[in-house]
């Protein structure tokens, strides 16, 4: 009975840890990317990459809403395209799925807390973990 008691209390003062869906809902930018293949990066791979990763870092974005859609920018060529979508975490909190213009994308969530978000996208070419940082 006392031990009843107790868990009782300890709810009511320490209440739920917000769960990835609570935490996610806010704007995110990337902060550093990482590739890797399957069968490793030559010389011209890793320029390409590098190239790549110094037109998104800091000016990629996702805005996770409340009611479980997202607007992304991602600077293309010089320019900015902004997506809308939906989003839904799983039960288990360690897949976020995307879906904008009916293509559906799962990331695994790598970790999550208030401040940083990483992610990782794989295939069987290889992965990419791409690391965001909560907006200012």
């Amino acid at each position: 009975m006392m031990l009843i008691i107790t868990i009782s209390i300890l709810t009511a003062f320490c209440g739920t840890a917000p769960n990835n869906s609570e935490i996610i809902v806010g704007e995110w930018v990337l902060e550093d990317m990482e590739f890797e293949m399957s069968g490793g990066i030559d010389s011209d791979m890793k320029a390409f990459f590098d190239n790549m990763k110094k037109q998104v870092v800091g000016k990629l974005s996702f805005e996770f809403k409340a009611d479980k859609t997202f607007i992304t920018v991602t600077p293309v060529f010089g320019k900015t395209k902004t997506e809308a979508g939906a989003w839904a975490i799983s039960d288990d909190g360690k897949i976020l799925s995307t879906t904008s213009n009916k293509e559906k994308k799962d990331l695994t969530i790598i970790s999550l807390d208030d401040d940083k978000l990483v992610l990782s996208d794989q295939d069987e070419k290889g992965s990419n973990i791409m690391t965001f940082k909560r907006a200012d």
